[in-house]
């Protein structure tokens, strides 16, 4: 099976633009290095494949833009996107497809993979290199599993060293997959191994159900990911709005300075004044550039009071995000036991709950669930104990 194309005329592929917030007046376009410092660039490709949508970017940029396509990732198809703000390594993320696998008429399936990855650039004097691996496979079950109307059983390996930090990831991962097999109907149980010094997820089962297995670690993948970018755009907009504090807090300073010295201007003027050796107009003025200067203090002062409550605002956004222990008491133990393992397989594929695990409270004879969540994540906890315990 290949994938459909799409051919983009010259022109097309000059509707990528690549412009740095910041860039000098004599040209719009970011350096490979600035975007990798922390540097952001608009995008807007109409779509095509990865060689057309690289050479595009290659084209908006100043420098040594090294990608390197492996396997099929030259034709891999790029879907249109407009994206403002962005780095090099997110762009190219974003164009690579996430893994898929299509069943075919025939009863075969073809399985699409694809990876990005960044060596070098740590030093200013080297530009970094972005591999772009993909690879397309096809499985054809075998002949007497498909008289029996059996599936193939078939092995798959994956690596979870870039999914998981911890023993507590690889619980919730391998918890998410177990609920997410137990909700299909199939006689055959599936083989799942997980190699700790390599971290890697052996599994062994119908194509059925290594697709089953492959959509949850692809999800997993996309929530770790977005976890990712969710911190490190609060951290950056955080790191924004101190400097713009800093910067405002400055400005208050300098117009309370502007100020003091016009008070003694006019005092200054006046005394001058008294002894006829400066007019009456020149007090007017002094006291005119002094009522000036007050309203520049005043202006000066809303704009560090203005910047204070966005910082205030980020601060509480954050800390809002941020996990925090709370424990369930629950009736029963089986209860216990239903809420943990639902809840277990929500967190693996949802960024608001972070650990799981069944402890017992009080004289030690109270089941319960002890959950690290934030605000939105204690509120998904206590609707599942209510749904749970609705059933009875």
């Amino acid at each position: 099976m290949t994938r459909t194309t799409r051919a983009l005329a010259p022109l097309a592929l000059a509707c990528l633009v690549l412009a740095a917030p910041a860039a000098p007046a004599q040209d719009a376009r970011t350096t490979i290095a600035e975007a990798e410092r922390g540097g952001a660039i608009n995008i807007n490709f109409p779509g095509g494949t990865m060689t057309e949508f690289v050479a595009a970017l290659k084209a908006g940029v100043h420098g040594p833009l090294n990608v390197l396509l492996r396997g099929d990732a030259a034709t891999l198809e790029v879907p249109p996107m407009d994206l403002k703000m962005v780095s090099i390594h997110t762009a190219l993320q974003l164009a690579k497809p996430h893994d898929s696998v299509e069943t075919n008429p025939d009863g075969s399936s073809t399985h699409y993979t694809s990876q990005l990855a960044k060596i070098g650039g740590d030093d200013r004097a080297a530009a970094p290199v972005f591999i772009i691996s993909a690879t397309q496979r096809s499985f054809t079950p075998a002949p007497e599993a498909a008289q029996r109307h059996e599936p193939a059983s078939r092995i798959e390996v994956y690596s979870l060293e870039k999914l998981v930090e911890n023993d507590a990831d690889v619980k919730k991962l391998l918890a998410a997959i177990d609920t997410a097999l137990a909700l299909r109907e199939s006689d055959r149980p599936t083989e799942i191994k997980y190699h700790h010094d390599t971290s890697l997820l052996i599994v062994r089962g119908s194509p059925e159900q290594v697709q089953t297995i492959e959509r949850v670690i692809g999800r997993y993948h996309d929530t770790s990911s977005t976890r990712e970018n969710e911190r490190y755009e609060h951290a950056i907009s955080l790191s924004e709005q101190k400097a713009e504090l800093i910067e405002r807090r400055a400005e208050m300073q300098r117009a309370e300075a502007e100020f003091e010295m016009g008070v003694e201007h006019v005092k200054a003027i006046k005394q001058l004044a008294e002894k006829k050796m400066s007019s009456q107009l020149d007090v007017l003025q002094a006291e005119m550039n002094l009522r000036m200067q007050e309203a520049g203090i005043q202006a000066a002062r809303a704009r560090y009071e203005a910047a204070q409550e966005k910082m205030a605002l980020l601060a509480a956004s954050m800390a809002t995000r941020a996990s925090t222990p709370n424990t369930y008491a629950l009736p029963s133990t089986r209860l216990q036991i239903s809420v943990s393992e639902t809840l277990s397989a929500i967190a693996g594929i949802s960024p608001h709950i972070t650990a799981v695990e069944s402890v017992m409270e009080g004289d030690g004879n109270t089941p319960a669930v002890k959950v690290n969540a934030d605000e939105e994540g204690h509120a998904v906890v206590a609707r599942v104990i209510g749904a749970i315990s609705g059933r009875g």
